[in-house]
């Protein structure tokens, strides 16, 4: 709370890096101070940023706040099916097969091996199933044991870091 204060003392603006969803915050309703608590440690800013209208009028209520859009063109991301089909055919993935994918760095944060045990259990219902795992770091040895103890290695494709 004091580096939010002392920010709106100094006319600095903070951009808090992540936050959670708002659907899913989990003391919402729960704990009916924790949204006005939230948004208290905020209000003083001078220059309220969000990324969102619904994430404004639930941080900043009626204070005005700016839209930072999303950094990201993501119209290069549209679903086409003749992608789809050209990397399912590049990795060997028939169309009929159930693909869970996950990108990101092999770390702590993403919690790889919960990632993975949820497949497995995912692959012990629907065994015309795959996993597809984008990225690399530091703890790619342990999720290439974490798919070994779950059985799970003939279903799981690791295809590393990827430019698009």
């Amino acid at each position: 709370m004091y580096t939010f204060k002392g920010a709106s003392q100094c006319n600095t603006i903070i951009i808090p890096a992540h936050t959670n969803q708002i659907p899913a915050f989990p003391l919402a309703g729960k704990w009916p101070s924790a949204k006005p608590a939230h948004g208290a440690v905020l209000r003083p800013l001078p220059k309220s940023r969000t990324c969102s209208d619904a994430a404004g009028e639930w941080l900043f209520g009626n204070k005005q706040y700016q839209i930072l859009r999303n950094a990201i063109k993501v119209s290069c991301f549209h679903y086409d099916v003749s992608v789809r089909q050209q990397i399912r055919q590049l990795l060997g993935i028939s169309d009929s097969t159930f693909l869970v994918g996950h990108v990101g760095k092999f770390m702590d944060a993403k919690n790889h091996p919960f990632v993975i045990a949820v497949f497995a259990e995912i692959h012990r219902l629907i065994p015309d199933s795959k996993l597809l795992l984008v990225g690399d770091g530091p703890l790619r040895g342990m999720v290439e044991t974490a798919v070994k103890n779950l059985h799970v290695e003939d279903c799981v494709i690791l295809i590393g870091l990827r430019s698009h």
